[in-house]
Parts: structure tokens; sequence; C-alpha cells
């Protein structure tokens, strides 16, 4: 019986007819075949009305609404137009959407996707095109009716004046709408008149996802493109002495070999052939210099620097005057680097010519990347145009620019498009990290409230270079310096040490693990004074209502009676987005640990698209749990010893608890939820760990801590 060979996304477009087809060893799905939108050509932007850079709406009563953000699954193609759709009056099933551009054609503001900043950076800025359309709108469906703007009604694409019986919808008055005068200062709703905006909503790019017709970084073909990887250096630093091309030339498909700054890139007319063409290059580095790390000296310079004056110190309040009567503890806690593992490893597609460049990237920021494109083709930068495509997964690494940087490096040096991909291994041992990092937290508690009246935190990070300011980092400030705790005084120590490894923003940044150590020394402080950890924390929050509220109802939604349950807990702010956890595990000891449940109440202020805010909280506690649990990069002679998912797991479906999470309803200006939940899952696991054996781990991952167990 031939095979045939079909891949996932032919699979689910490539059939016809709608049916459940029970073959041999399977079944397979068959759907209504639909276009398959990785060629569809761009939407111009020629529509009759587009009052703003964000919204044109067509006489077919099309609405377009074009995202200024990166969609890499937080829902934020659905988020933006929601926004619109809401001032607008607009019927949902009217709205379409096109991914904005960077490029001189139209000025979209800041494309910039990162610290889960979309909507509430862009939130007034798409009500006001929703709403400043629909004042245009009304104006002229008004004039086309001869009737009073003040007596009509908008509604689901449709303006009309009831006394009249007449009606017009968008599409009928798109025409006239472009030639009303634009309010400088529209109207803009009352939270308590919102109806679209609070609700869960269905993602508009679902359909596409379901039938593979995203059109990811890997998705992307040109005319005539071809297909590059590059050999890299076998440790962060070293340079490549030689190489010999000759064995990779004579693999059937490959076209080119070229050196570029990274590396080696071989060309080829197929990713397979590129990938053989690699494994046939053979190429002579340098040694790992003398002074070259590996993790377990990292680690013990990283502890040693505690002990040293700091080299950047913040203080707030004043210090106790009777020290000497308060009771000391302190606690250490030490965190590894951590790769940003995206699904889809990095790959970025350009096409340079004498006069225009164009790359189309999985890019977090298409604007940095328009930049560097320009820098590197020596183009202007009017010359240069990123397009934007679905993001498999960012996490903070797709801001980066140096998968950009060497694919327009390769363009410009042959005549063809060129698509530049990473494999797996390239991507974990290749890459930039989340810095390493400890922290000494030192506490001074007044005996007869046990209360901490001093609070110190000093942070060491491992950098590739010094840092360069006159102040520390705002990454050591992130869940650090903006402590939601009532404390007389707080002091805030920054320094750090050299390593090998490049550093790039990671999911939640610092707060990713300085909440980690805030959090698991209030939980310790807590045990010290006997107290119930949940009512020790709502003793430290007396003037963070939010927090507190957030607080008492995930200690209800749980029911927090750690009793024989063994449940830990943590609140944090991230940012303005306050979060309170309960994390419940079961087991023996750490060899059987197992994380059951776990609760997150969150007040993220008005929540756009409800579905999507739970989602993203789901989504970060799975990300925390795999950091807790399993994430660490480690090191010897600056070389990466992860290579993939097996040396370096994420949480598996095995692993994953059940999670429960409620939105607080509020009316206060909305902020990040991508990042939110992500902090408070270390800390609230290690509390509900230590109820469990007794046990404080102050050094993650948990699996490493089994790993010296064992030995």
């Amino acid at each position: 019986m031939p095979i045939a060979k079909v891949t996932r996304r032919k699979l689910l477009i490539g059939a016809t007819g709608t049916a459940a087809v029970a073959g041999s060893g399977g079944l397979w799905l068959v759907m209504d075949r639909v276009n398959d939108m990785r060629h569809r050509k761009p939407v111009a932007r020629d529509a009759v009305f587009a009052p703003s850079a964000y919204l044109s709406i067509d006489t077919d009563g099309r609405i377009v609404v074009w995202v200024t953000r990166s969609e890499m699954g937080q829902g934020i193609s659905t988020g933006l137009p929601m926004l619109v759709a809401e001032e607008l009056d607009a019927d949902w099933r009217d709205i379409s959407i096109e991914q904005a551009v960077a490029s001189s054609d139209v000025d979209y503001g800041q494309l910039f996707t990162a610290a889960s900043s979309s909507i509430a950076g862009e939130f007034h800025m798409f009500r006001r095109a929703g709403a400043t359309a629909r004042a245009m709108l009304l104006s002229a469906a008004a004039q086309d009716m001869a009737v009073s703007e003040k007596d009509c009604l908008v509604s689901n694409s449709t303006i009309t004046h009831p006394s009249s019986g007449q009606s017009r919808t968008f599409g009928e008055v798109a025409e006239l709408a472009a030639s009303q005068w634009a309010p400088v200062r529209p109207d803009l709703k009352n939270p308590a008149d919102f109806k679209l905006i609070g609700t869960a909503v269905t993602r508009l790019d679902l359909k596409d996802k379901v039938t593979g017709q995203s059109v990811y970084g890997l998705d992307v073909r040109l005319p005539d493109m071809l297909y590059a990887v590059v050999s890299r250096p076998p440790h962060f630093g070293a340079k490549l002495q030689s190489f010999d091309d000759g064995q990779s030339r004579r693999v059937k498909g490959v076209v080119d070999v070229k050196q570029i700054a990274s590396g080696v890139a071989v060309v080829a007319q197929s990713s397979y052939a590129a990938l053989q063409g690699r494994k046939a290059l053979q190429t002579s580095w340098s040694e790992a210099p003398a002074d070259a790390l590996s993790s377990n000296q990292l680690s013990s310079n990283l502890t040693a620097a505690l002990d040293e004056t700091a080299q950047f110190i913040e203080a707030a309040g004043s210090a106790s005057a009777n020290a000497a009567e308060l009771q000391k503890y302190s606690a250490r806690y030490e965190v590894p680097y951590l790769a940003h593992a995206c699904m889809e490893p990095m790959n970025c597609t350009a096409k340079v010519t004498d006069t225009v460049c164009e790359v189309w990237a999985p890019t977090q920021a298409p604007q940095g990347a328009r930049r560097t494109a320009a820098a590197i083709s020596g183009l202007p930068i009017d010359q240069v145009r990123v397009n934007v495509t679905q993001l498999g997964g960012g996490f903070g690494r797709r801001a980066a620019d140096d998968f950009i940087r060497e694919t327009v490096e390769l363009a410009a040096q042959i005549d063809q498009p060129v698509q530049v991909f990473w494999s797996r291994e390239d991507d974990i041992a290749h890459a930039s990290y989340r810095d390493a990092a400890t922290h000494k937290l030192t506490a001074l508690v007044d005996p007869s409230s046990s209360q901490p009246v001093d609070w110190s935190h000093q942070i060491v990070s491992a950098q590739a270079g010094r840092h360069q300011g006159d102040s520390m980092p705002f990454t050591a400030r992130m869940g650090s310096a903006d402590l939601p705790y009532n404390f007389s005084h707080t002091s805030l120590g920054w320094s750090s040490v050299r390593a090998p490894l490049p550093l790039q923003i990671w999911r939640s940044v610092g707060y990713s693990y300085n909440t980690f150590a805030v959090e698991s020394f209030v939980n310790e402080l807590a045990a010290q004074a006997n107290t119930d950890p949940v009512e020790y924390r709502l003793g430290l929050l007396a003037d963070n209502p939010r927090l507190t509220r957030c607080l008492k109802e995930v200690a209800a939604l749980s029911n927090w009676q750690p009793g024989t349950r063994h449940l830990g807990v943590a609140t944090h702010n991230f940012g303005n987005t306050q979060v309170a956890m309960v994390v419940e595990v079961s087991g023996e000891n750490l060899a059987d640990l197992r994380v059951d449940k776990v609760w997150c109440v969150i007040d993220c202020g008005i929540a756009v698209n409800t579905d999507s805010v739970a989602a993203q909280i789901e989504s970060g506690i799975v990300d925390g749990l795999s950091a807790a649990l399993h994430g660490q990069i480690s090191f010897t002679e600056n070389a990466v010893e992860q290579s993939n998912f097996h040396n370096y797991p994420l949480l598996r479906i095995d692993e994953a608890p059940d999670i429960e999470v409620r939105i607080v309803p509020s009316t206060v200006y909305p902020s990040g939820i991508g990042e939110a939940s992500l902090p408070g899952v270390a800390p609230a696991l290690t509390g509900a760990i230590h109820h469990m054996t007794g046990q404080w781990i102050r050094t993650l991952p948990i699996a490493l801590l089994l790993k010296r167990q064992v030995a």
C-alpha cells in the first residue's frame, strides 16, 4: 500500500467536502477547502473611508483594523479591534484585521510589542480611532437622511433615525463620511456603557490557525527563494579561523556558502539541503579563552559578590533607631539562566536589491528590525520595509535583531531572496538568555508584631559586559523596588559579575526572579512568626486594597486551609496588575512531587477580552512551572550544554495542573496581563513544598535539587 506524504498543514487545508473519514490506522478530519492565505496579496489601503492609520471602511461595509502589535499568541489581534469596534458601535462580524507594516507608507506610531503593554499602550488610541470614525459616519448619515444627528442611533454598523424609519449602513455612507470634519476630541464611552469590552470574544485569527492558513515566519515563500542555515561558534566568544566548503558544495541542492558576521551560511534550494550542507562543512574556531567560565564557577562568583558592597544602592524611608532590639532574619536565593525556547525557532526572510530591502519576520520589534536592515543593507530607511508575520512564541526573544541582522547581511550578498532558519539546537545553544542571579534578603523584625520594619534586598546578576549607566538596570528594580508591602525602611542593592552568555528580556523580565526571592522570603518570615502566610501578608498590605482583595478572593477560591493539604501562596504586582496565587501539591517527597492545582485571582483593570486574559494567565502559570521545575541553561568553558527539549524540558501535559482563574471586575485603566501570572508561581510552589516536606527551596530549578540529592 503506498504511503502518502502529507504535512499537517496540507492535511488541514488540502481536502474538499466536509466529513470525518475513518481510514486504516487513523481518523482524517476533512473540511471545506479554504483559500490558502499564505499566498494572498496584502490588502491595499484604498478604502473610500480611512479616518486614521488604524481603521478603514469600504462601501461593502468591510471594516479593516490595522493591528500595530505583533501577534504571538496573546490575542492582541482581537483585543485591539475590540477597542475600535466598541467605540464605533460596529457589528463584530464586519471586522477584519490586517497586520501593520514597518515602512514609509503609513505612520502607525509605536509597533514594539513587549512588557505586556499592547492594550495599556493603545487603549485610548484605538478607542479614539473608533470614536472618530463613528462621529464622521453619523454626520454623513444624518446629512444623507436630512435629519439631526442627535435624533439618530448607531448600532451594529448601522445608523438609524427611528422617527422617520430611515437607516444607513456604514458602507452606504462611507464615501460621504470621508468628506466630513473629524472631531479633534471625540467623546469616548463610559466603561459602564461598554457592550463588547469586558466580554469573552472568539479570536479573529482562530479560524486561520485551525485551518493552517496563519502565516508564520517559516511559512513565508517567495519566488526563487533560497534557504540557509548558519554554522555557529562552538562557544560564546569564539572566532572563525578558517572553513572548507568543498564537501558542502557537493551536497545536492547547495548553491553557495558565505561567511557572515555570525558564522558561515550554507545556502541551498531546500531547508534539508541547507542542513546537510552545514553538516558537511568543515570549520575551525578559536579555542576557549583561559578565563572561560563554567556554571559552577559563575554560581560561586555570584554568591561571593553578595558579600561585597553593591555597585548601586537605593534606599527609602527611615531606618529604625532601635535596630538592636529587632530580630534579624536573612536568606539567599539563586536562579539560573533561562532560554526562551519559542516553539517556532528564530527565522527571517529577506530580499535585498540596489533599491529596496524587504524583510518578512516574526519580530516583536519591526521598527528596530527596519533600522537594523537599513544599516546592514546600506540603503536609506525609506527604502526598507518589514512585514510582520505571526510569531510562534516571542517571550522577549524576538525583540532582539540578531536573526534579522544575519539574514539581511546574507541576502545582500546573493541575488535571490533567502530565508535563514535556526534549528532547535541553534535556538537553545546560540541564543540570548534571561540572566542568572543571586539574592540576599535581610529583614529586621519587630518581635511584638512579627512584622518587618527594615527590609534589605541585594541582587547580583550575571552580565556579558559591564553595566553602562549611572543607576541600576530597570530589570533589577522590577519586583524589588516596587514592593506592594508596607516597610518603614527599604534598601535595594545591585551589582554584577562577568559572564559569557548574552542577555535578552524574558517573559516578565526582572519580576521572574526578583519576585521569587521576595515572596519566598515573605513565606519564610511568616513561618518564623508562626503565622499563616495569608494572614501575614494581609498585615503587610494594609494600604493596598486591590491586592488585598485579590488575596482574600484567592484564599476563598482555593478554600485556603493548609492543614492536611499542601498549599502555598504568593502575591505580587506586575506593574499595575495585582496578582494573588495559591498552588496545591501532593506527594511524600520531592521525588514524587505532583502539582495538582493552581488558583489565580488577578486585577488588571479593565479586561478587554476576558477569554484572552484567562488564557494568558494560564499560559504564564505553565511557563512559570516550567521554569521552576526544569528551567536551566548551564555551560562549560563558555559553551551551553543544553541543545533541545530532551535536556531543556518544558512542562509536559501529564505535569500540568488544573488551573482556575478569576478576573476582578474593574473600571481602572487596563494594565498588562501577558506576563503577570508568571512571577508568583515559583514562590507559591516552593511554599507548598515547604508545607509538604518542611524544606525551603532557595535554588531553582527544583529538578537541580533532585539531581544533587540523588548524587
